[in-house]
């Protein structure tokens, strides 16, 4: 029975000395790969070869003609064994956890290549020969997913990235140098190549990047702006509906209040013809000149506008003008300015019973909020010389209509009673 007791014993030890033997090899090279110091190189192998002795001596031991020989009696030394076997476990025990500390302290080729297979951006590293350099996990996946290999040849790998007749969804970048795919399990990656230097040879970098939901939000983004031009198409269609229906609005109001006008003006000559009141029938001539202008003005509005016809109707009323300044001679321009001299015209000789027109045109700076920056307006002031309105003042309806067709133009309007009834019209030039 002790016999058995010695020879498990033996037994064990025997295990452990091999054991603690396979873990002085761990750390010799584990020490190795971190470049630690040489004293603890020497010191690992010096632990392997006592350790290997031990263990020689442990199997001698355990050899069966030898128990069968010495029995009992030939295991005198092995307590002294046992002891230098178990300070020496302790030791290999420490060393382990310093190799451990080493490990985890300082990097090395090892820890760096784990790192890179952690990271979620596909990495490459080749020569300029296309042999690879460093590849890190995703990179490979990557590989497998879109060709089904593993990447042997760095510029084979670009040149099939780049390669157009590849059976997957492709958009190519702006720059050589960069593109993008989307792989079979729909992820989409930015691929990108750019050269590096190292130990001054230059090496070529590939790297992934995901962008899968970047490019979603992308092709949101063209959808959204399909439909938002979809849209202004429509708004535009429907601007272009409402501007016609309001000009129709404003023309048939401004034709009721010419024949209304017309009407009264009967209406006066009747009086007239039936009283014979002088001052009535100067009142009624006066009228009648300045429906007679605006009925010619209705009958030349799809004609082509000259100032000079105006201004002489105008003046056929009674009415004095006079221009300073060059009037705008673009087609659209001038018939805004036009409108606004007849109905200052008409408003001078109907409420502000004045005799003269004034006629006043230079060009200006504007800056508007929505263009941030100065762009060329010319600024016409048309004024008289007649009463001013009260402080309750508003506009009428042919003011009204004058400063809807400014603003149709692009254009600006105000109306000035501090000194003088003044109508002031800013219009923007053409660029051309």
């Amino acid at each position: 029975m002790q016999l058995k007791i010695e020879l498990f014993t033996l037994g064990f030890f025997g295990l452990e000395t091999l054991v603690m033997l396979t873990i002085v090899i761990y750390n010799f090279f584990r020490l190795l790969l971190t470049r630690s110091r040489k004293l603890y190189l020497a010191l690992v192998g010096l632990q392997f070869i006592v350790e290997y002795l031990i263990l020689q001596n442990f199997l001698i031991l355990l050899r069966p003609y030898y128990v069968e020989q010495l029995g009992i009696q030939g295991f005198g030394y092995r307590p002294i064994l046992i002891a230098i076997q178990i300070i020496l476990t302790a030791v290999v025990l420490k060393v382990t956890a310093f190799a451990y500390r080493s490990a985890n302290k300082y990097l090395s080729k090892a820890s760096i290549k784990q790192a890179l297979d952690t990271l979620p951006v596909g990495l490459l590293f080749y020569w300029s020969g296309g042999t690879v350099k460093l590849i890190n996990s995703k990179m490979d996946e990557i590989s497998h997913l879109l060709f089904g290999e593993s990447i042997y040849n760095g510029n084979q790998f670009w040149d099939r990235i780049k390669d157009k007749s590849l059976e997957l969804i492709k958009d190519t970048g702006k720059e050589d140098n960069e593109c993008i795919i989307r792989l079979r399990n729909s992820k989409v990656y930015s691929i990108q190549k750019r050269i590096c230097y190292f130990e001054g040879r230059k090496i070529y970098e590939i790297t992934a990047y995901d962008v899968s939901r970047e490019q979603l939000l992308n092709e949101e983004l063209k959808i959204k702006r399909i439909k938002a031009g979809e849209i202004k198409n429509r708004l535009n269609l429907l601007n272009r509906d409402i501007e016609v229906m309001t000009v129709e609005k404003e023309v048939l109001e401004t034709k009721r209040k010419v024949h209304d006008d017309l009407g009264k003006t009967l209406i006066m000559s009747k009086r007239y013809l039936d009283t014979g009141d002088e001052k009535l029938g100067k009142e009624v001539i006066k009228q009648w000149k300045l429906n007679a202008m605006l009925l010619r003005g209705e009958e030349r509005e799809k004609d082509s506008l000259l100032y000079t016809d105006v201004l002489r109707d105008i003046r056929k009323t009674g009415l004095e003008v006079y221009t300073e300044g060059n009037l705008p001679l673009d087609a659209k321009l001038k018939e805004v300015v036009i409108s606004a001299i007849r109905t200052c015209a008409n408003n001078t000789l109907r409420h502000g019973k004045g005799t003269v027109l004034y006629i006043n045109a230079s060009e200006v700076k504007v800056r508007t909020l929505k263009s941030f920056k100065d762009k060329d307006y010319i600024k016409i002031e048309i004024s008289n010389n007649g009463v001013l309105p009260g402080p309750d003042f508003t506009e009428g309806g042919g003011l009204t209509n004058l400063r809807r067709a400014v603003e149709r133009a692009g254009g600006l309007m105000n109306v000035d009673i501090s000194v003088v009834f003044k109508v002031i019209i800013k219009l923007p030039l053409s660029e051309s």
